[in-house]
């Protein structure tokens, strides 16, 4: 078995930023913080994390991301935080195969198209002491796609490292996704969403410029204090 490198490090991002809600979680919670304005008016602090996973379609296939958010919950209504995600479906694209294969890479089986992308999170919640409520998680940020290439897919693998990363791009990204979440328990929250993921154009061969933009269907659960 073997790993892939662009979801290997949404992996890591995630566990860091769960790594991070964690602490914070598990700071004094009996210490009160007075806002800024508004004289001696006081306003909650706390914090929650976890995993979450995404489907939509790429290039007319089934795309399936996993990875995670959280962050700092302020008064029970805003979080501000991170989120990464990486893609673990197997996509690929046969024009980008016989594009490669005309430009002389010899021995070549069958290229993936990977995606991983992360960022900043802004999310209110609406009406956060009932049951079931809104949140509108809302994610800008940036990310990388590139075509892989697995010394398993290859003919005549060479030496060196498993993956070959053949063509590559960065991208601006922002995310926006209305959710609709129900308390668990006390400290356990799930949600269910639909949104819309938006990225720069991505200019590589044979590959539409949108090709990450689309309808995208979310799944979380949140650890913490809300």
């Amino acid at each position: 078995s073997y790993s892939n490198p662009t979801t290997m490090r949404a992996f890591v991002f995630t566990g860091m930023l769960l790594l991070g809600t964690g602490f914070l979680f598990a700071q004094d919670e009996d210490k009160e913080i007075k806002t800024l304005f508004g004289g001696n008016g006081e306003v909650d602090h706390s914090g929650w994390g976890g995993p979450m996973l995404q489907y939509g379609q790429i290039m007319d296939q089934d795309a399936l991301f996993v990875g995670g958010r959280g962050g700092w919950l302020i008064d029970h209504r805003f979080t501000l935080g991170g989120a990464g995600y990486g893609l673990v479906s197997r996509i690929t694209n046969s024009d980008y195969d016989e594009y490669a294969s005309n430009e002389g890479q010899n021995g070549i089986r069958e290229y993936r198209f990977e995606v991983g992308y992360g960022g900043v999170l802004l999310e209110p919640t609406i009406h956060h002491d009932k049951p079931v409520h809104i949140t509108i998680p809302i994610l800008i940020g940036a990310g990388g796609c590139t075509y892989s290439l697995h010394r398993s897919d290859s003919v005549s693998p060479g030496p060196g490292d498993n993956w070959y990363d053949n063509d590559d791009q960065a991208f601006f990204v922002t995310q926006a996704t209305v959710e609709a979440e129900m308390n668990v328990i006390d400290f356990v929250r799930v949600g269910l969403g639909v949104g819309y993921m938006y990225t720069s154009k991505i200019d590589l061969p044979e590959t539409e410029k949108d090709v990450l933009n689309g309808a995208r269907f979310q799944f979380v659960i949140k650890f913490g204090r809300f």
